[in-house]
């Protein structure tokens, strides 16, 4: 309702107001006013600029803190998720070092029985061998 009077005050051209007794003419035609609604109509437009400027600053900081919120958000799942990678790297490293170790634990004896089992096996199949052709 305000801005449809200011509109049509803005559009009326020059602005102009008296103040008039009771039964008394007004020097022109127009809209008359009261001293109340004057005072009104001239704080009018800084009251409104105010209401503006506090709710756009209300929806900026609602904005910024939602956007401080997802940023909040995003860095808290960042270090999970970077906290998980390290523990499966963790985990991994220390299984290949188990694997390393069972490895060549049973690298060292394996190799020596099997070299001693190779010398016993050729060693029996060159006498049996030798025994078996002698004697012909």
């Amino acid at each position: 309702m305000y801005l449809s009077l200011l509109i049509s005050l803005a559009s009326a051209g020059e602005a102009e107001f008296t103040f008039v007794d009771r039964n008394q003419t007004a020097p022109f035609e127009g809209t008359l006013l009261n001293p109340q609604a004057t005072a009104e109509l001239l704080v009018l437009p800084d009251r409104l600029k105010a209401e503006c400027d506090i709710e756009i600053e209300y929806q900026v900081d609602l904005l910024s803190t939602e956007r401080e919120l997802q940023i909040s958000n995003l860095n808290s799942r960042y270090t999970a998720l970077n906290l998980e990678y390290q523990q499966a790297v963790q985990t991994k490293d220390l299984q290949i070092e188990n694997l390393e170790t069972i490895i060549s634990s049973n690298s060292g004896v394996s190799k020596w029985v099997w070299f001693a089992s190779g010398i016993a096996a050729g060693t029996a199949t060159t006498y049996v061998a030798y025994r078996a052709f002698n004697e012909q």
